[in-house]
């Protein structure tokens, strides 16, 4: 459907990046999700989503699980953030992204659907496509880098558009960002709980640092960000892993090799 879209595209000569997102609308998102549910279904398997980016897709995928499926569905932070208004921007080619930024209402949709349990876990879907790469590609939707970066941001944007908002509570975003996927993929309890004989892998939050985001200062070698110039809550100021402190106040402490393989198992 997406490449008969792109020909159709071509023939109107509506190849600029203001057009992608009526090129992959919605209804091409939902229905991919509705075949692959159906295949899940025949098959009995094991279903995980990337990118929901409306809220009927993230029903379907709810009514899917409580029909029976093993079925889980991710969204992204700039879904819950940005809107396809960015597209008519003049740098409206950084923000091309598959699925595409969608609609305020879509934005609202999906927030609920964090709190119905619909979808499970929040990424940042780090791309670190620089904004020369794009802009050399920008005259062609097709031809443009998809993705954005922000994996420096996720955790500050999430809990300033979504708890501080009031959209969900911090207990929601622990899960989001931590205990579902620990659960989903197999690492839970070894991961994604405090408890005794879990591993210690903790981040000290401090929700009363607010500061504009600017990504000079984040920690990553993009040259741009989509939050750039946001007001932001909170901050990381302390990561630590199996208890031992690897990063405080954005300065890498831990030594080369100390990862350790973690061994998982589907347990869904």
């Amino acid at each position: 459907m997406i490449l008969y879209n792109e020909k159709v595209a071509e023939a109107a000569n509506e190849i600029g990046y203001a057009y992608f997102p009526k090129y992959k609308p919605p209804y091409i998102e939902e229905e991919a999700i509705n075949r692959v549910i159906q295949m899940n279904e025949t098959a009995e398997g094991h279903l995980f989503i990337f990118h929901v980016t409306t809220g009927k897709g993230a029903a379907m995928v709810k009514k899917a699980r409580e029909a029976g499926q093993s079925i889980y569905a991710e969204t992204c932070v700039h879904y819950l953030v940005l809107n396809d208004d960015k597209y008519l921007q003049e740098d409206g080619y950084k923000y091309l992204c598959s699925p595409p930024l969608r609609s305020d209402k879509d934005r609202d949709e999906l927030w609920k659907a964090l709190n119905n349990n619909a979808l499970s876990i929040v990424t940042s879907d780090h791309c670190g496509f620089s904004h020369i790469t794009k802009e050399n590609n920008k005259d062609d939707f097709r031809n443009i880098p998809n993705g954005l970066p922000g994996i420096d941001a996720r955790l500050n944007v999430l809990y300033t558009e979504g708890v501080v908002k009031g959209r969900i509570s911090i207990e929601k975003m622990a899960e989001l960002t931590s205990t579902n996927a620990a659960k989903i993929f197999g690492c839970f309890p070894q991961k994604g709980i405090i408890q005794v004989g879990s591993d210690a892998d903790l981040v000290v939050f401090n929700p009363r640092h607010q500061k504009l985001l600017r990504n000079k200062e984040l920690n990553n070698s993009t040259d741009w960000s989509p939050y750039e110039g946001m007001e932001l809550h909170g901050k990381v100021e302390m990561t630590f892993s199996r208890g031992e402190l690897i990063v405080e106040n954005d300065v890498v402490s831990a030594a080369p090799g100390r990862g350790q393989r973690v061994m998982r198992k589907l347990n869904l």
